[in-house]
């Protein structure tokens, strides 16, 4: 299952840190 944005990143598009 992959999410919606980048798997390397743990939070969505919403919050890019």
């Amino acid at each position: 299952m992959q999410p919606d944005w980048d798997e390397k990143l743990n939070f969505p598009e919403e919050s890019n840190y």
